[in-house]
């Protein structure tokens, strides 16, 4: 009688962790595709060309400033906590419409806008005390003969030291 010794099988992990690989990078790709498309991918506003054009009247707008003979500015006095205004003014031309408007970009419920009162040259003053301590966004717009000017600034107001 013979006997035959069998010998064990020996088990290879390898066939099933190529194939156990495949099927999760397949698995994974399905799974971001679907990902991908169930994405809003709307990259254009339903009101673009609207929002085009006030974007350019507003380059438009900075433009014009810029080619102003004498440049107007925003200055921030943190020794009197004033916001001082300086628009050039020719030829008798006075201001018809304009605001300024600060904008906080940590808390827009501190944004605030504040009607435009320059005096006979061109200058107002804000009182900024109440204005909270950090970065603030100013931004003039005014009109002057029915063509409108925009000048931006940024002002930091320090925190009270004691």
């Amino acid at each position: 009688m013979t006997t035959h010794e069998r010998k064990p099988v020996d088990w290879s992990p390898w066939p099933v962790s190529i194939v156990a690989f495949f099927v999760v990078a397949i698995a994974g790709a399905v799974a971001f595709v679907l990902f991908c498309n169930l994405q809003g991918t709307d990259l254009v506003a339903p009101d673009y060309y609207e929002r085009e054009l006030r974007y350019q009247a507003q380059i438009d707008q900075i433009e014009r400033t810029r080619r102003l003979p004498s440049s107007p500015s925003i200055t921030y006095s943190p020794e009197r906590k004033v916001i001082a205004l300086s628009i050039p003014l020719f030829q008798g031309q006075s201001i018809t419409a304009g605001e300024l408007q600060l904008y906080r970009p940590s808390a827009a419920k501190l944004d605030r806008q504040i009607a435009l009162k320059v005096d006979g040259g061109g200058r107002q003053e804000i009182n900024a005390e109440s204005l909270q301590p950090g970065l603030w966004r100013v931004r003039l717009v005014w009109e002057v003969e029915d063509r409108d000017y925009l000048l931006e600034e940024r002002i930091v107001i320090p925190t009270q030291s004691s």
